[in-house]
This record gives C-alpha cells, sequence and structure tokens, in this order.
C-alpha cells in the first residue's frame, strides 16, 4: 500500500473485498429468491419488512469495525507492532461483547421494532420469527466483521472473500433444504443465515489465530486495553452512527412503504436487493481508501495520500454510475427472478429503482468524501453531516412534504435528495480536512 503504482494495486486489494461483497448480497437474496419461488409473495413480504432493522444492525456492526481499520492502517504504516497485538486482542474480545449485548436487546425488542414499522398483521408473526432467529447470529456476524476488518487493514482481502464464499455457500444450500425438504419458511431461511454467519466467524477467527505476525490471536491475550477500546469508540462509533442513521431514516420510510401493502414491500425488497449489488461494488472501493489513504498518513507520504483518494474516488463514482443506470435498464427482468409472475409487486419495485438507481452515481461521491476522511481520523464530521442530512431531512420529508402527496414516487425522491446534501458536506468537509493535513495539522492516530 505504501510503495509502487497505486492504481493496479487499489484494483487488486478491492477486487477480493468486492467479490465477497457481491457474495453477500447474492447469499442474502437467496432467502428472499427461495422464498418467493416456493412459499410466495407474503413470505418475501415478511423477511422484507425486517430489512430495515437487520440493515441497521449490520450497519452499525461494519461502522464500528471501520473504527479497526483506521487504527490499523496507520499501525501499519508506522510499524507499530506492540500497538497492533494490543488491537487486535482488544478489538476481537470487544466485538464478541457487543454482539452478545446487541442479540440480547434485539430477542427482548424485535416485535415492538416490527410493530413501529407499521409491519401488515399478516406479516407479523412471519418478520418477528425471522428476525428473532436472525438475532441470535449477531454475535458472530460482529465476530467476523471486525475479524475480516484486521486482516483488510494488513492488506489480505482474499480470505475473507473466501470465509463469505464457503459460508455463503453453505446458506443457500441450506435455504434450499429447509425450505423445500423440511417445508419450513421463514425460519428455514432465517436459521440458514445464522448457522452460516457461524461459520465465517469461526472460519476468520481460526485463520487469526494461525499468524505468524503481530496480528496474531491468541485466545488467552484476549483483554480489554482502555486505550484502545476509547479509540474503537471514538473512531468507531460514529462511522456506525453514520451508516445506522440510513437505517433510521429507512425505518419511517419502510412505515410508509408497508401502507401500501405486501406487494409495495415484496417489490421494495427485492430492488433493494438489487441495488444492494452496486452498492458493495462502490463501498469495495470506499474500504480501500481507509486502508491505503490511512496507512500512507502513517508512513508519511503525502503524495501517495492524495493520489489514492484521487484513484479510489474515481472507481467509487464510475462503478456507482455504471451499475445504478445498468440495474434501472434491466430492472423488471431482475426482479422477475424475486418475485415472479407477481406483476403488481414488480412494477412497485421498478419505482423504486427510477430513483435510486438512476442516481446512484451521488453515493459514489459520497462514499470516496466519507472514507477519505475517516481515514484522516475524523470520523465524527460525516456522522454529524449524516444526522444533518440523512437523517434530519428525511425525517422533514415523511413528516411534511410526503403527506402533501403520499405515493411511492415522493417516497423514493428523498433518497436522491438527501445523497446530494450529504455529499455536499462531506465533499467540503474534505476539501478542509486535506488541506490541514497538508499544513501538518492533522495529528497521528
Amino acid at each position: 500500500m505504501t510503495e509502487g503504482k497505486i492504481l493496479p494495486n487499489v484494483i487488486i486489494y478491492s477486487l477480493p473485498i468486492m467479490a465477497a461483497g457481491l457474495l453477500q448480497v447474492l447469499y442474502n437474496a437467496a432467502d428472499l429468491i427461495v422464498i418467493g419461488n416456493f412459499s410466495g409473495q407474503v413470505s418475501v413480504a415478511a423477511v422484507g419488512a425486517t430489512g430495515p432493522i437487520t440493515a441497521l444492525i449490520v450497519n452499525s456492526f461494519i461502522g464500528m469495525s471501520i473504527g479497526v481499520s483506521i487504527i490499523l492502517s496507520q499501525f501499519f504504516g508506522n510499524h507499530s507492532d506492540e500497538r497492533i497485538k494490543d488491537a487486535v486482542h482488544t478489538s476481537m474480545l470487544f466485538s464478541a461483547i457487543l454482539g452478545f449485548i446487541i442479540m440480547c436487546v434485539m430477542l427482548a425488542f424485535s416485535s415492538p421494532l416490527l410493530e413501529a414499522t407499521d409491519c401488515p398483521e399478516e406479516c407479523l408473526a412471519g418478520s418477528v420469527l425471522y428476525l428473532n432467529i436472525y438475532s441470535i447470529g449477531i454475535p458472530a456476524n460482529m465476530i467476523y466483521n471486525f475479524g475480516a476488518a484486521i486482516l483488510k487493514a494488513k492488506g489480505n482481502t482474499k480470505s475473507p472473500f473466501i470465509y463469505l464464499a464457503v459460508s455463503g455457500l453453505v446458506n443457500v444450500v441450506l435455504n434450499v433444504i429447509t425450505v423445500t425438504l423440511f417445508s419450513m419458511d421463514v425460519d428455514g431461511v432465517a436459521t440458514a443465515t445464522t448457522v452460516s454467519q457461524y461459520l465465517s466467524a469461526y472460519l476468520v477467527v481460526r485463520k487469526l489465530m494461525s499468524l505468524d505476525d503481530s496480528t496474531k490471536l491468541y485466545l488467552k491475550d484476549l483483554r480489554l486495553k482502555k486505550d484502545i477500546v476509547i479509540k474503537l469508540i471514538r473512531y468507531g462509533t460514529p462511522s456506525a452512527i453514520q451508516n445506522s442513521l440510513y437505517s433510521i431514516s429507512n425505518l419511517q420510510i419502510q412505515s410508509a412503504i408497508n401502507s401500501f401493502g405486501t406487494a409495495a414491500i415484496s417489490g421494495n425488497s427485492a430492488a433493494a436487493s438489487v441495488e444492494s449489488l452496486t452498492g458493495t461494488m462502490v463501498t469495495s472501493f470506499g474500504s480501500a481508501a481507509i486502508a491505503f489513504i490511512g496507512q500512507n498518513i502513517g508512513a508519511k507520504k503525502p503524495e501517495r495520500v492524495r493520489r489514492s483518494i484521487l484513484c479510489c474516488g474515481m472507481f467509487c463514482i464510475l462503478i456507482a454510475t455504471v451499475g445504478g443506470v445498468s440495474s434501472y435498464l434491466f430492472g423488471k427482468g431482475l426482479l422477475a427472478l424475486y418475485i415472479p409472475g407477481e406483476i403488481m409487486a414488480i412494477e412497485y419495485g421498478v419505482v423504486r429503482m427510477k430513483y435510486n438507481m438512476v442516481f446512484y452515481f451521488i453515493t459514489g461521491f459520497n462514499n470516496i468524501f466519507v472514507s477519505s476522511n475517516q481515514a484522516f481520523g475524523y470520523s465524527a464530521i460525516p456522522a454529524a453531516n449524516s444526522i444533518f442530512s440523512i437523517l434530519g431531512i428525511r425525517t422533514l420529508w415523511m413528516n411534511f412534504i410526503y403527506p402533501l402527496s403520499p405515493t411511492l414516487d415522493n417516497v423514493y425522491v428523498c433518497y436522491p435528495i438527501t445523497w446530494a446534501v450529504s455529499a455536499l458536506l462531506n465533499g467540503i468537509t474534505l476539501l478542509i480536512v486535506y488541506s490541514r493535513y497538508r499544513r501538518g495539522k492533522v495529528k497521528m492516530i
């Protein structure tokens, strides 16, 4: 990351992350596809109604694990082996404890959360069952994300990809077995997801324990180092908050979508799954930006920092544009894979894609702005920007603009508008932060 040509190295680093993300999306899509083909629209809606809540959980995990990436990238850049060891052991124990706490909270409040989104009565029981079983896998999901963040920070993106490929394949096989052979419904796909999460957590822990450098994990050395915990909270919490703000705002949006019935819910769920295919490719280069920028900051190579921002930014914007437009153009065919024969649900899904995918290039800009700010150690400012642009404006929109014309179009149009405001604020922030860095006013972690 700190030597050689940046562009090809960014691609080599990002491709396994992208492939792993795509596999994750496809395996998650398998839940909906299997349910849609064997159980029907109501079951798809039941799983889909949990989407904003499970996204809130997963995005928070990823946000917290970004704290690990930020810390370790700079530690690797300046070769602080003892600090790397402390960060590895603290972050893995921290992830397990936090995952267990979140699991307990979700099991206690799954039903009230779904009721708060106005989940339709015919879907509610299935949604609660799915969410409860899914919650059991939360500790494993947290452990995997933190472990994968450690491997990615040191430049190993291949192993997390392999682990997701293996666990995802198990997920798909179990989906088919539980639904077709054992006649299970949403409980079958939820069980398959949970089993695959524990498998991926086991694989990443085993990998860390097999290493022979400062990132080697010793179970006997697991302990919480106060200064590392503070850094994890300082750099991870703002990222978790920022990621979760999208999901929190989507809970209110989901409530509006739920009011249009099960066809709208299933169409929205299928469209969101297609959308995430492009999203995961964009975020892979955001992950690359954090690692490359962070390591070159630690290595005190400002020119490589600048070029890392430009290279990663180019790919973020290009993929968001091409992927977004292509998804919309082939939207009906893609949606039919999830909900075959459900013409009304497909039409609802196309409405979402018209606004989200055509304007998805805006998220490319926003992604590189946010990731670059995080790499410099400024996680709180993008989070504050998101509080205003994503949570604030969407809340105002859904409470004051949407009621004036309560249509699905008026629900979805708030997405590109809030993306644009967020990108503008984060772009301005990056210009200020980068200027401070060039003048030597950005402190090392």
